[in-house]
């Protein structure tokens, strides 16, 4: 463990959250490379190739059961040796528990211990599931300190019998897995080339899953990890080899925001260039191509805030025209603003009793989808709710603060009275 008061904990940390949120796309992409690169192999050459897996796995497994064997007999001489010593055997094992714990290992970091500790626990208890009050799950299955009289036969009995049922589960996984077909055997071939995407509709559905892997990856490249020289190859990657991708629009403003924040100018001229040509009428197309661009890249955000509490005090003095032409121009020069769920929300509300249903409906089912966790997304399905359920519109309109205001009232009237 790093010790948190070590410089620079707080940014290991933070790279290790954003590879953890990163390597789920990154991993899909190199499978699926993987695949399709076995395709194109001739037969005997991919063959080889699923073989030497095989192999690797059979090795693997082996050495995992040479190690659990080794341990077991080394725990059962371990105990061999201790039974000598009659009494004196806890004796014993608690001394050398104490004699790790003083060379500074720890008991459960010795093996030879553990498997001591669980042939002990079988031998006594039997071979139980690991799960929660398992010593009541049978009355006659007591500790020695709880019950006199203790009836060894007994549980000796109910020890064997356990044994042989586990020998006949055993038996019978060993008969199921023998008629599991062959694609389901990762130890023969078919397992391998069931996966693989032969057909022109599983070579899609492949694509598909590298697409989205290489777009989520480059954004988490350029916006959390900051490795712009990665990121840049990530969606080079993704806009040169796959010009289906149904986000591309968004993926090349992507590609401009890295390269503007790169300062490599001319990439980034490129760049919106391409989404001018490709996608002329695209919101992202139209925010790039403002020649206030760079104002607004740099001002943005305070414009976008004034711009809000303008529209929102127009609202309360039902100043429809206001709060139409403002919307007009969130929409133009804010698409992906950060007030821009505000902006769709008070414009629902200004429009409930004059707008029909089914736009006010459509309007509030975008917000939710695009901006789920923002702060007005309760109030909009609630309100979405009641329009789809046919309830009459009021006047149509709500003081948002007061709402809000009251919405937190509420909330800290439950918190006091959990509390009392």
């Amino acid at each position: 463990l790093i010790d948190k008061s070590r410089e620079g904990y707080a940014e290991a940390s933070r790279r290790s959250k954003v590879l953890d949120k990163l390597v789920p796309f990154t991993s899909a992409v190199h499978l699926q490379d993987s695949l399709q690169a076995l395709v194109l192999m001739p037969e005997a050459e991919r063959n080889a190739a699923i073989d030497r897996v095989i192999e690797a796995l059979k090795k693997k497994e082996e050495e995992e059961r040479k190690a659990s064997k080794d341990s077991a007999a080394a725990a059962r001489m371990a105990e061999n040796q201790d039974g000598g010593n009659g009494n004196n055997a806890n004796t014993n094992t608690n001394s050398n528990t104490n004699a790790n714990a003083k060379d500074g290992t720890w008991y459960f970091y010795n093996s030879l211990l553990v498997m001591q500790g669980k042939e002990d626990f079988r031998k006594r208890w039997g071979n139980r599931k690991n799960e929660d009050n398992w010593r009541r799950s049978n009355r006659t299955v007591v500790s020695m300190e709880q019950t006199e009289g203790y009836d060894y036969e007994a549980d000796d009995s109910l020890s064997a019998l356990q044994d042989s049922i586990a020998a006949k589960e055993g038996v019978e996984e060993e008969t199921a897995a023998d008629s599991v077909s062959a694609a389901d055997d990762p130890h023969r071939r078919e397992y391998y080339l069931a996966q693989l995407p032969f057909t022109p509709e599983a070579k899609e559905e492949s694509d598909k899953i590298i697409m989205d892997g290489l777009y989520n990856a480059g954004v988490i490249e350029k916006n959390d990890l900051e490795d712009f020289p990665l990121a840049a190859e990530t969606l080079t990657r993704l806009t040169r080899d796959y010009p289906s991708f149904e986000q591309m629009p968004e993926a090349l403003y992507e590609m401009f925001l890295l390269y503007s924040r790169w300062g490599r100018t001319e990439e980034a001229r490129t760049i919106r260039d391409r989404l001018a040509a490709d996608f002329p009428d695209h919101d992202l197309t139209k925010m790039v191509t403002d020649p206030d661009f760079e104002w607004n890249a740099r001002y943005g955000r305070e414009i976008e805030d004034s711009l809000y509490a303008a529209t929102y005090t127009a609202y309360r003095l039902r100043d429809h025209a206001a709060v139409e032409t403002n919307f007009a121009r969130s929409t133009e020069k804010h698409p992906k603003g950060l007030n821009r769920p505000k902006f769709i929300f008070v414009h629902v509300l200004d429009r409930l009793a004059t707008a029909p249903v089914a736009d006010l409906t459509k309007e509030l089912r975008e917000l939710l989808e695009a901006f789920p966790e923002s702060d007005v997304s309760p109030m909009a399905g609630m309100i979405l709710k009641g329009l789809e359920s046919g309830r009459a519109i009021g006047s149509g309109h709500f003081d948002l603060a007061s709402l809000w205001n009251r919405r937190t009232a509420a909330a800290d009237s439950l918190a006091a009275a959990a509390g009392g």
